[in-house]
């Protein structure tokens, strides 16, 4: 990071304000989605399905694209919070992706990392790279000219910081009236004038002594007390940028380094400000799929370790289910019905609700919550043990090879996607939590393993498909449903252990340092 992290800690938005914007971000996306719970009033369990997760993806692309944009959601900006890169620039969409999906895994520690750490940054912002700063306190503060007048008598730390703020301004000015702004000093006099009941020459002698500059800079010194006062303010769509830039001035002149650093970090935030204010920024999703698509074989072939300690959890979770047995499986009949109900939906329907929910578990859980280990030990337990239950039940009704055939064509695949999205959900969490061989190093490493579940995403659409249109055909042909399962999970495991691909992109890049992120 380019700035002391004391610096940042100033800057840092308080855990109150942050939980405030999030509980009203929360009635928003409630209220935009309050008619989907309408249709799922007395709907099937497909239905009910669907709508879960499309308020799901509805509430990633809400947080994603306002923070992406604007570094702030509607919360965020009633609070006056924003969203910046680790460096106070600017977010990538990339890092807002991540840092909305991450909220589960805070979510899963009660948001204990926010709390307790002094730069109030949650999981999601050490993953994605970003920290969440108070306007309020990255704003110019200019001294009134009775303080700097009391401070110039006394000195001190408190004289040194508004001296320097003072003399930027006074830079700024210049440079304005330098511009054939002159007309605005002579006004700015007669006001001054007015309403201190002296005349214009004792209001020139008397800032020019203020400031000590010479008689001939008086329109110079007679715009600055009026910026002090508040007689006159800058455009306002000029103010960030102008304060910008009186903050830069200030950190070349301040004479303590903590003051400079401040007054840099300060600057850099309001340009951050600015710029997203006044450029339109836009994701690049091709741009982004093909990364995840070509970063994809590197990362699983360095995350292999991983990936068996997924499997052995599935695997665990089976076991449990096999234990358990034909009771638990009658009581996953009850809840969702017999095999044949859920079938006899539309297989467009099915597939769709199939896809959104398991790129839900997928971006949710594995991802989102992988930081936090618990969830996702759990999810891999349960869906081990519900696959375990139903093989126990089909052994015990002699019909395992009817099970194999509902489950193998599509299963083999998916299964396999989501161990590969546990994967990266295991590296992360082992990366945050035990950084050997340095953070900065163990954290490159974590935010390279976001690409393995957002692989796992983009594919797991395609085994849905074939779980609503394929699979059903082959219920009675357990032979041809393993080939079928089989081939079709070929192909991923070709790509990922044989694909030369690429480097996986760091997560924790800015919108500046990211490559094909955002289209400016």
């Amino acid at each position: 990071m380019d700035h002391a992290p004391f610096v940042v800690d100033e800057l840092a938005a308080g855990a109150a304000a942050r939980l405030i914007a999030f509980l009203l971000d929360l009635l928003v996306v409630g209220f935009l989605f309050a008619p989907l719970l309408v249709l799922a009033i007395g709907g099937s369990f497909i239905r009910l399905w669907a709508i879960a997760s499309l308020e799901f993806f509805g509430y990633l692309v809400y947080f994603s694209y306002l923070e992406g944009k604007r570094g702030a959601t509607l919360g965020k900006e009633l609070l006056g919070l924003r969203v910046l890169g680790e460096r106070l620039t600017p977010p990538s969409y990339w890092q807002a992706f991540v840092r909305g999906l991450t909220r589960a895994a805070d979510l899963a520690l009660l948001g204990l990392p926010l709390i307790l750490r002094a730069d109030r940054r949650r999981l999601g912002d050490i993953l994605s790279g970003t920290v969440v700063v108070a306007e309020s306190k990255a704003a110019l503060k200019i001294p009134t000219p009775g303080r700097y007048a009391s401070l110039k008598r006394i000195g001190g730390r408190a004289w040194e910081r508004d001296r320097a703020i003072v003399e930027g301004l006074i830079l700024e000015v210049r440079e304005r009236l330098g511009g054939g702004q002159a007309q605005l000093a002579d006004e700015i006099l007669h006001r001054v004038s007015e309403r201190e009941g002296v005349g214009d020459g004792e209001v020139r002698e008397r800032v020019t002594r203020l400031f000590g500059l010479d008689d001939s800079d008086w329109r110079v010194a007679v715009v600055t007390y009026g910026l002090m006062s508040g007689l006159v303010t800058f455009k306002r769509e000029s103010l960030l940028r102008r304060s910008a830039s009186i903050l830069r001035r200030a950190a070349e002149l301040a004479s303590r380094l903590e003051d400079r650093m401040e007054f840099e970090a300060k600057a850099r935030v309001l340009e951050s400000l600015d710029e997203m204010r006044s450029k339109r920024r836009r994701p690049n999703v091709r741009s982004g799929i093909a990364s995840a698509l070509a970063a994809a074989p590197v990362e699983f072939r360095s995350s292999l370790p991983y990936f068996a300690v997924a499997l052995l959890v599935l695997l665990l979770g089976v076991g449990m289910g096999v234990m358990v047995g034909s009771e638990f499986a009658q009581e996953l009949s009850k809840i969702f019905g017999p095999p044949g109900d859920i079938r006899a939906e539309r297989p467009a329907l099915l597939a769709a609700a199939i896809a959104m929910n398991n790129v839900r578990v997928d971006l949710g859980v594995l991802l989102g919550a992988g930081p936090a280990v618990y969830p996702l030990i759990l999810m891999l337990l349960t869906n081990g043990a519900v696959v375990g239950a139903l093989a126990a039940h089909s052994m015990a009704s002699a019909s395992i090879m009817r099970f194999l055939a509902l489950i193998a064509p599509h299963g083999v695949g998916e299964l396999s996607l989501f161990l590969v999205a546990a994967a990266g959900g295991f590296k992360i969490a082992w990366k945050m939590m035990f950084p050997r061989g340095g953070r900065e190093a163990a954290l490159r490493s974590a935010r390279r393993a976001i690409v393995l579940p957002v692989f796992a995403a983009l594919l797991l659409p395609v085994y849905a498909i074939i779980e609503a249109f394929v699979t059903p055909k082959l219920a009675n042909s357990p032979k041809a449903a393993l080939l079928v399962g089989i081939a079709s999970a070929a192909p991923v495991y070709m790509w990922l252990l044989l694909g030369r691909g690429s480097v996986g992109r760091d997560a924790g890049e800015d919108a500046r340092s990211a490559s094909g992120g955002e289209t400016p």
